[in-house]
């Protein structure tokens, strides 16, 4: 019995609900999908690189919801249906699951899975990370090779984020801050102070200039990031423009369409010649 295979009568007993059952199946392509809430859910991986190294570190889970009819519904159009509360905080964590369901037994012993947290889950759930770490346990991952994508921007309610982030940390799950660099700087770098995030993703808008006035600002952040003790992601790495600017400014990993694009199987990302180890 494979890994994936030994998981799926663990997911669908602890996502049993006579109201709204969802399924875990392994389908013919040995990929596990959900059917449930009305639709299909699959998942999409993008690869992140290292920019030392050339290395796929990890890659980020993406849920890909279709109808009945095959047609694909977009993931916000999905996570939009369910308000704050219970239904929110366990449909998200069928995404997580079902992203966990297909990382386990394909990805390396030292590969991070990243996984994004729906702002509403923040006001969904108490104890936050005691529900994901049993999950994670049952599958058999490591809480400290799980990455919660959180997008601080969207959140309300500020003591409640660092609460939870506080909570996700105890039970050693690794937090990413993302969409940095889209908002208030002064204010992100509070958050920054008060998250202590272990890596900070950059919103692909921060690689949009190439005048050198920015691309000195863009490497002071970094540099800044770096001394507060966490690892940059740039995001929205498309071209090779995108990924040289990334690389000059010290970011540490790259992620985009450049580097690899989402795919249902994990595959590995292409880094640029000059990340090349060799």
């Amino acid at each position: 019995m494979t890994a994936r295979t030994s998981m799926l009568a663990l997911f669908n007993r602890r996502f049993f609900d006579t109201e709204d059952t969802v399924n875990f199946e392994l389908a013919m392509d040995g990929l596990v999908k959900v059917r449930g809430f009305g639709l299909t859910l699959s998942t999409l991986f993008q690869p992140i690189v290292s920019t030392s190294s050339g290395r796929t570190l990890g890659w980020e889970g993406l849920v890909r919801p279709q109808d009945t009819m095959g047609a694909e519904v977009t993931p916000l159009a999905f996570l939009d249906r369910f308000p704050t509360g219970v239904a929110m905080a366990r449909a998200d964590r069928v995404c997580r699951s079902l992203h966990l369901a297909n990382f386990i037994g394909s990805a390396p012993e030292d590969a991070y899975l990243f996984v994004n947290l729906h702002p509403r889950h923040l006001l969904s759930a108490t104890d936050h990370g005691t529900t994901f770490a049993g999950i994670a346990a049952e599958g058999g991952l490591a809480a400290s090779r799980i990455v919660f994508e959180v997008q601080e921007h969207a959140a309300r309610d500020e003591m409640q984020l660092v609460a939870a982030v506080k909570s996700f940390k105890s039970h050693g799950f690794l937090i990413a801050l993302d969409g940095f660099g889209s908002g208030d700087e002064s204010v992100q770098f509070d958050r920054l102070l008060e998250l202590h995030p272990n890596i900070v993703k950059l919103h692909r808008q921060m690689l949009a200039r190439r005048d050198p006035a920015h691309r000195y600002a863009l490497t002071r952040l970094i540099r800044a990031v770096h001394q507060l003790g966490a690892t940059v992601v740039a995001t929205g790495i498309e071209t090779p423009d995108d990924a040289a600017l990334a690389l000059d400014a010290g970011a540490d990993m790259l992620q985009g369409y450049f580097v690899g694009r989402p795919h249902t199987q994990l595959l590995p990302g292409t880094a640029p010649r000059s990340m090349s180890p060799f």
